[in-house]
């Protein structure tokens, strides 16, 4: 689906009918399959692959990925994803 996108994408200042015709293609595929994926989550969680729990705002890690942090939301961002700065041992090795 993303590469669909991305290829139609390249052609959106200028589009001929065989890229409208592409993106019907495409929109066409998403109506009709736009409930597999929900009916696949609800077999999952079925099958007891995966919970579904409350989380804060605050402890959400795809804040880090889709906002500007500071650098103490950056640091709570950072461990959330169990990263450490290596800045200091490339450093001690140089």
């Amino acid at each position: 689906m993303a590469f669909a996108a991305s290829q139609l994408s390249k052609h959106l200042q200028n589009p001929s009918p065989e890229h409208h015709a592409a993106a019907d293609q495409v929109i066409l595929y998403l109506y009709a399959t736009r409930f597999l994926s929900i009916e696949w989550l609800q077999q999952e969680f079925r099958k007891g692959r995966f919970q579904i729990g409350y989380l804060p705002t605050a402890d959400m890690p795809a804040d880090g990925l889709t906002k500007a942090l500071s650098r103490q939301r950056f640091e709570h961002f950072r461990s959330l994803l169990r990263l450490a700065d290596v800045q200091e041992q490339i450093q001690r090795t140089e």
